[in-house]
């Protein structure tokens, strides 16, 4: 990005020295490229003519086969909306010692060549800031935002009387024990940008978007892309950026670097399995997925007991018991007459010689990453015949969306009193063991099962098998969606999108289409 703005003001002779980029995406499938230029607040405006000869230079320069879109933001840099930008900082990523920093402890100096930001904090806060680093998160933070360069400073306050200094440690120790979840490494050797200091979090606890993120692992998948087109094979004007998946044994996640012109044969070194350490930023991409964009990356070695034990000094962990201690199965009892023709010896020996868990899940989205179970409902089959039920509401960690709702029913007040996702899991862990796992289209339920068997690191093992696949192959109908194929084989499918009744009627289909 640094050569894109280097190129500027190369062509331009500094007329547009003052425009920082920001952020450069390019997607691939629609080809389109978004470019988004921040410019400080003493600019007035950025006019049609600058706007036009800019983005008519940055085609030809590109040679983009596709479109180019150009966003300009001011960037202000009022007093007192930094002042609340490094509130919000501290309320968001450091909770409980937020609460003993008023905005009023917040100084903010606009210099000439950048903005100084000092902080007047007790020793105790002060010490807690220096052995987290937190200035560093601060600084990249503030800069992220703003059209300027930071520096943070500390005004250290008198002491204050004993009681309260203890019940700030207590914050303290809180704070440690919840908030920073990080471990060890090794060797921590430079190989793109500045050398990253402090340990890397586990990526199990990355659920939203952050600034300043370390992380640590192995990378899988290494892809290099390039903007350049075709036409333009002999011009020296290309734009790389690499994308991988980084495993740190407690999760994976998605990673994209932009590369410059420079640092391309450094890049083009990058070993799959080798483990790294990374800097950057945790931001959804344009299809709203949660994607790692990497500044700084440095070679490391890391022990993954290092990881185990950082897991089980600061989580707390529910293992696997041989009783139900959340939700308890029930008995299953037919609200319909079934046929007295019905047998067991009806079936073939898959159903026979197999016990299975037919299971449905309801979710607030489609993306396991970024979206939450709020229903589990399963039934059981042992020996063609349906016996017990597993059935209860899951209280999600953000709200239900609406939308969620209106095809669901369920809404925020049913599942206040829920138990969390992290207790029911190990409930159905038991339930479902040594049973095959089935359901329709089991894939996406699979999916958020295996996302919530991480809650107690347990990861399932069981067959799965997908009633749709069965319906795929011994029916001939144009729609094969599970009321399509239940009113097909005449199979009763009330209150749909309720997980329960969604997972007796997909194993009422899966016995009729498995009968000899």
């Amino acid at each position: 990005m640094e050569n894109l703005t280097k190129e500027i003001n190369k062509h331009f002779k500094d007329k547009y020295e003052f425009l920082r980029l920001w952020s450069c995406v390019y997607d691939v499938q629609e080809k389109v490229c978004k470019l988004i230029f921040l410019f400080p607040e003493t600019i007035y405006e950025i006019t049609d003519e600058m706007r036009g000869e800019i983005e008519i230079f940055l085609k030809h320069l590109l040679s983009l086969n596709g479109k180019l879109i150009i966003t300009y933001k001011k960037s202000f840099l009022h007093e007192d909306l930094i002042q609340k930008s490094v509130m919000t900082f501290l309320e968001k990523n450091y909770i409980s010692i937020s609460s003993e920093i008023l905005q009023k402890n917040v100084e903010v100096l606009k210099q000439p060549n950048n903005v100084s930001v000092t902080l007047s904090l007790q020793k105790e806060l002060k010490k807690y800031f220096l052995e987290n680093k937190i200035f560093n998160d601060l600084k990249d933070y503030l800069e992220r935002i703003y059209y300027s360069s930071f520096s943070i400073q500390i005004n250290e306050l008198e002491s204050v009387e004993t009681e309260i200094l203890s019940k700030r440690k207590n914050f303290l120790k809180e704070e440690k024990k919840d908030k920073i979840l990080r471990y060890k490494v090794k060797e921590n050797v430079v190989l793109i940008g500045k050398d990253i200091s402090p340990m890397p979090e586990l990526i199990s606890n990355q659920k939203d978007e952050k600034i300043g993120l370390i992380l640590a692992g192995k990378i899988k998948n290494i892809s290099k892309k390039t903007f350049k087109s075709k036409r333009n094979k002999n011009k020296d004007i290309d734009n790389y950026y690499y994308t991988f998946e980084i495993n740190d044994t407690t999760g994976i996640i998605n990673a994209i670097h932009f590369s410059s012109k420079t640092n391309e044969r450094k890049l083009d070194k990058l070993q799959e399995d080798a483990t790294y350490l990374f800097l950057g930023d945790l931001r959804k991409n344009n299809y709203n997925k949660l994607t790692y964009y990497i500044k700084n990356i440095s070679y490391c070695l890391f022990d993954e007991s290092e990881i185990i034990k950082s897991k089980r000094a600061n989580e707390e962990i529910i293992e696997l018991k041989d009783s139900y201690q959340f939700v308890s199965p029930k008995t299953y009892v037919s609200t319909v007459q079934e046929s007295l023709f019905d047998s067991v010896n009806d079936y073939n020996d898959f159903i026979l010689q197999n016990n299975f868990v037919v299971f449905d899940v309801e979710t607030t989205g489609l993306e396991p990453e970024t979206c939450e179970i709020i229903e589990i409902g399963a039934i059981k089959i042992e020996k063609g015949k349906l016996t017990d039920t597993f059935q209860t509401l899951v209280k999600p960690k953000k709200e239900i969306p609406s939308l969620i709702t209106d095809i669901t029913g369920i809404d925020n007040n049913m599942v206040a009193d829920a138990p969390s996702i992290k207790k029911v899991i190990a409930d159905f862990v038991l339930f479902s063991k040594n049973c095959v796992l089935s359901g329709y289209n089991v894939s996406f339920d699979m999916r958020f099962l295996q996302n919530a068997g991480k809650e107690i690191n347990y990861h399932f093992e069981n067959q799965v098998e997908d009633t749709m696949v069965f319906a795929r192959n011994k029916l001939f109908l144009g729609n094969y969606t599970l009321k399509n194929v239940a009113k097909h084989l005449n199979v009763s499918l009330k209150e749909a999108h309720r997980a329960l009744n969604d997972a007796i009627a997909t194993a009422k289909v899966l016995l009729a289409l498995n009968k000899k």
